[in-house]
């Protein structure tokens, strides 16, 4: 269960990748933003820029990298679990 901080930080990241999807059109922007994203943030946030970045992840130059550091981070952390990452590659 996500605390009520990190459920007002993935809305914020929920909004700003929307506002850069859809009214901005920045994808660059989104590829940097995961290019630089720190990967010591919550198991929840990393999992939430994955699934909002999903959309557009053929677009996204740093994405299939981002996802398996995600990966070997949550498993380094022991928070892994069976199909965590299900459909977000």
């Amino acid at each position: 269960m996500a605390y009520p901080s990190i459920d007002a930080e993935l809305d914020n990241l929920g909004f700003k990748i929307n506002n850069m999807v859809y009214i901005t059109k920045d994808i660059l922007g989104i590829d940097k933003l995961i290019l630089e994203f720190d990967l010591d943030s919550s198991t929840d946030l990393l999992v939430g820029l994955l699934s909002f970045t999903f959309i557009v992840k053929d677009k996204l130059k740093n994405r299939a990298k981002f996802f398996e550091k995600v990966e070997a981070e949550i498993k380094r952390r022991g928070h892994w679990e069976p199909n965590l990452l299900l459909g977000l590659e």
